[in-house]
C-alpha cells in the first residue's frame, strides 16, 4: 500500500483534489451519450465475422507498424 501511496505523491495537490468523475444511474429508454453507447447491437452474424477474423491472428504480436493492407483495402 505504500508503494500507491508513493506514486500518487507525485500527483499535482490540483489534480488530487478535484472530485472524481460519476456518471449517474439513469431509467431505461435513455442513451447516454455521455457513457459513449450505442443503442443498437450488431447483428449476430456480424459479431462472429469479427470474432472469427480475430481468431485468425497471432495474439502473440504486435501489428504491423504501417497497416499497408488495411490501407489498401480502404483504398478500394
Amino acid at each position: 500500500m505504500s508503494d500507491a501511496r508513493s506514486v500518487v505523491s507525485h500527483v499535482r495537490s490540483q489534480v488530487r483534489g478535484l472530485d472524481p468523475y460519476r456518471v449517474r444511474e439513469v431509467g431505461s429508454g435513455y442513451i447516454l451519450m455521455n457513457k459513449n453507447e450505442n443503442p443498437y447491437d450488431l447483428p449476430a452474424d456480424l459479431k462472429k465475422a469479427v470474432l472469427d477474423a480475430a481468431m485468425e491472428n497471432s495474439w502473440s504480436r504486435y501489428p504491423p507498424i504501417v497497416a499497408q493492407e488495411l490501407h489498401t483495402q480502404i483504398a478500394n
